[in-house]
């Protein structure tokens, strides 16, 4: 059974202060709060209000939580919505630093069918992941890495 353990807005707070000390120099500026999300979301941000909403109630583990953190924090890194250019970079980044970022399909985008090529080329782990879990979908499970 997957370790979930009591989420509190200082606890989550520590653990974004940590994540902006270790992979970005302290250099992000906004607030992380807990908040209860509508719809499918697990987490949202908010460009113009500054904050990092994360809803711990909507994750199954302690560990997808720190997941979704650090992807939020990858968006504010990237200074922008969605998942582009600027977004992967800072999530080939994290991967490279050993960070424990998930990359899942949630990064494709609710609109997006075909996942090939998703990833721009320049960020080959992202992609790895992606092709891997594309494969998987697909019925055949080649090695992750190579």
């Amino acid at each position: 059974m997957p370790i979930k353990t009591l989420w509190t807005t200082e606890r989550l707070k520590r653990l974004c202060d940590h994540y902006n000390r270790k992979y970005w120099r302290r250099q992000l500026r906004y607030r992380v709060v807990i908040e209860k999300i509508s719809e499918n979301f697990m987490s949202c941000i908010s460009f113009y209000e500054k904050k990092n909403s994360v809803d711990p109630a909507k994750h199954a583990s302690d560990r997808e939580l720190r997941a979704t953190l650090l992807h939020e924090m990858a968006h504010e890194a990237a200074r922008g919505k969605g998942h582009g250019v600027k977004f992967f970079a800072q999530v080939e980044r994290l991967l490279r630093r050993g960070a424990p970022i998930a990359v899942s399909y949630a990064e494709a985008g609710a609109e997006a069918r075909i996942y090939a090529n998703l990833v721009p080329p320049q960020f080959p782990l992202p992609d790895r992941f992606f092709s891997f879990l594309t494969s998987q979908r697909n019925g055949s499970t080649p090695p992750l890495v190579s």
